[in-house]
């Protein structure tokens, strides 16, 4: 097993303990710091997802005021059709994981040296790409923890 870096171990550590000061706020605090966060995620969408430009523009949406009910919700077929205007790293797209996974037979092998990736089955016919930071990779494995 591979041993953690510094920069590793810090994420690790202040994930879990994001995770247990939620424990101790009440329901508000947290619908409250979620919302917060939304919105920075929206602010930050808007400046590198086409895709979620043109919803915003569309809906007339304020990033500084919007909710999650602004947004449409988006289905997988709707997500692997537009898959190269959601993504916010130009360095990601369809081709390119595509391309990735037809040569990698590691699992824990990065794409671009820094990404985790994961995909569907393809049952449905199109197989769905799912690719994550290392600090994404680690919050959401911290629920396991």
């Amino acid at each position: 097993m591979k041993a953690f870096s510094a920069k590793e171990t810090w994420i690790w550590l202040k994930t879990l303990w994001d995770r247990s000061r939620n424990l101790r706020r009440s329901r508000a605090e947290i619908q409250a710091s979620h919302q917060k966060k939304f919105r920075k995620l929206v602010a930050f969408a808007k400046e590198r997802s086409p895709f979620y430009r043109a919803i915003i523009a569309e809906r007339g949406i304020d990033p500084e005021h919007c909710s999650i009910e602004d947004f449409p919700v988006l289905a997988k077929k709707e997500v692997i059709d537009n898959f190269d205007q959601i993504v916010t790293d130009s360095r990601i797209s369809r081709a390119r994981i595509a391309d990735f996974l037809s040569h990698s037979s590691d699992p824990n092998e990065l794409f671009e040296g820094q990404f985790h990736v994961l995909h569907t089955s393809g049952t449905s016919g199109t197989m769905g790409y799912y690719v994550f930071s290392h600090h994404e990779w680690i919050n959401g494995s911290s629920h396991i923890a």
